[in-house]
């Protein structure tokens, strides 16, 4: 524009000799010719001819139809023409196609027609710059910038800039409608107000902290609520970035890390906790207990221990399968739940067995306790498929004082003396005491358990012959064979102390085969002595003449 104004001001006779023009417009990096008024070519400059490709000589004389395709040459004419109809410089910005190679430019172009003097139009000048790796540059710029946007925008992870005064200076779209807003909702709000109430003082404090670190990546995990109030965990990694005014601010990466947090607290409950019933495991359960005595220990306070086992659920198992047995054991710990004081606690221990801990209560009011619950299990009926049943539960209660802190033997306790409630009738309680006989001779048989089991598997067991006279003259040879058992220092003993304990816990069956194979052994090794008997007779228990395979 500057050129074209000087040109006009002093009012330069165009002709193609003068050197003032061409030392003028040779100067310049943009192209620059002349034209007369019917487009012919009266000068241009070595930009110019470097552009087309042809020397001066080959262009002055010569319209754009000379040198140019019609469609190019049509475009350039009726530039010409719209500059000398408005008898002004036409400013015009175009893309040129080169038909030859189909080479394209972008052409910037002022076009101002000249005149005389006297007011006789002279002539068009005309100016253009290449500005094809300008635009190429643009667009290239543009895409760029159109990708950021795509990745800031549509990054599934939200982005946020915060100021040092914790307003929010920009938040990408995946981050504002997952907190529910239109993004000029928050830009200019204060980025605290995104987090739960518990959490806004620790963020406060941590954003104060990178702000005063920023060299630093800092994470850390929160709680964001959006618009409808839906708490989201975020996992947020942040560091301090100046933008261009040299200012800090906090760019914010969050992860929404909600149904991480959802899984694990999931697992978390699914390890504490029975995933039939919902009621603590038998694990927790134990832990509890643990947590309780080590609570209360050195201090006089007093708690109690609760074991039940349901009493003829294995009937409805049996009979009318597992999906019932479910049902009746959802409905009985919800029953269960509803009979206990507010902070004891129920807990389903295995099959048909439950737990209950009464923290703080003395042995007569957990008494009255496990009374109420006896008689909601008496009470309760369950339906099933046009069947109705009922159940019974046998209790074992236990109290634990300041000084107890062994957790296996008070579990040992409330066993025992569940297990005398069913030897004793069923349905019923039974506490605890420490010198109670029949607890003592129960858990005398179980030690003998072991003992038994242990000589059967190490064949410390022997057989005694014990022969059977006649009252009458009867002249025959009659044998009762009978067991000794072989402790490990060799002495035998006999079989009134081992036997009611093998018979009371299923174990004499084991005992009787041993018996019958020694007994036939003795007599294949001893042809003799099996010669010489009418009978041998050995004595069998009750279960092993009702087992099938005996």
């Amino acid at each position: 524009h500057q050129l074209i104004q000087d040109l006009t001001d002093k009012n330069i006779t165009i002709t193609k000799s003068e050197s003032n023009l061409k030392t003028l417009v040779e100067t310049i990096p943009d192209l620059v010719w002349l034209k007369n008024p019917d487009g012919v070519y009266l000068s241009c400059n070595h930009q110019f001819e470097r552009f087309f490709g042809a020397r001066e000589e080959e262009i002055v004389g010569r319209t754009d139809y000379d040198f140019l395709d019609k469609e190019l040459a049509d475009l350039f004419r009726s530039k010409d023409q719209a500059a000398i109809e408005a008898k002004e410089t036409i400013s015009n910005e175009e893309e040129v196609i080169f038909a030859d190679d189909g080479y394209r430019a972008v052409l910037h172009t002022l076009q101002t027609p000249m005149f005389s003097t006297d007011g006789h139009l002279i002539g068009v000048l005309g100016i253009a710059r290449d500005v094809t790796s300008i635009k190429q540059t643009e667009r290239d710029l543009k895409i760029a910038e159109e990708r950021f946007r795509a990745l800031y925008n549509d990054n599934p992870l939200m982005l946020i800039t915060v100021n040092k005064d914790y307003q929010i200076e920009s938040i990408n779209r995946f981050g504002y409608e997952l907190l529910g807003y239109q993004a000029e909702e928050l830009i200019g709000t204060l980025v605290t107000d995104l987090y739960t109430t518990e959490d806004q003082a620790q963020v406060k404090q941590n954003f104060a902290y990178c702000f005063q670190n920023p060299l630093k990546v800092h994470q850390w995990e929160l709680r964001k609520h959006s618009k409808q109030d839906d708490i989201i965990y975020v996992h947020e990694t942040v560091r301090v970035i100046y933008g261009s005014g040299e200012e800090p601010i906090a760019l914010i990466v969050c992860e929404d890390i909600s149904i991480q947090k959802e899984t694990e607290s999931q697992l978390t409950y699914n390890e504490s906790h029975d995933m039939l019933t919902g009621l603590m495991n038998r694990r927790e359960f134990e832990d509890r207990v643990k947590l309780l005595l080590a609570k209360q220990y050195g201090e006089k306070t007093q708690s109690a221990l609760c074991y039940l086992d349901l009493d003829q659920f294995k009937v409805v198992n049996d009979t009318c399968g597992h999906a019932a047995g479910d049902e009746l054991l959802n409905q009985l710990s919800t029953l269960l739940n509803h009979n206990i004081r507010r902070n004891d606690i129920l807990a389903r221990l295995g099959g048909d067995e439950f737990g209950v801990l009464m923290e703080n209560c003395n042995i007569e009011d957990a008494q009255r306790l496990a009374e109420t619950l006896l008689k909601v299990v008496k009470e309760f009926v369950f339906a099933w498929e046009d069947s109705i049943y009922r159940i019974g539960v046998s209790i074992g209660l236990v109290s634990f004082s300041y000084n107890t802190h062994n957790l296996t033997e008070l579990l040992k306790e409330a066993d025992a003396a569940c297990y005398m409630a069913k030897e004793l009738g069923r349905n019923r309680i039974h506490i605890y005491e420490k010198d109670d006989v029949q607890i003592a001779e129960r858990q005398g048989e179980m030690l003998w358990v072991n003992r038994i089991q242990g000589a059967l598997e190490t064949d410390r067991f022997c057989l005694f012959a014990q022969e059977i006279l006649s009252l009458g003259n009867e002249q025959t040879s009659h044998y009762e064979l009978l067991v000794r058992m072989i402790d490990e220092e060799g002495s035998l003993i006999p079989p009134g102390l081992f036997l009611p304990a093998a018979e009371r816990f299923d174990i004499i069956t084991n005992i009787d085969y041993w018996v019958v194979e020694a007994a036939f052994k003795t007599l294949q090794q001893s042809p003799s002595f099996l010669s010489s008997i009418t009978f041998v007779s050995i004595n069998l228990s009750g279960p092993s003449l009702a087992a099938k395979d005996f």
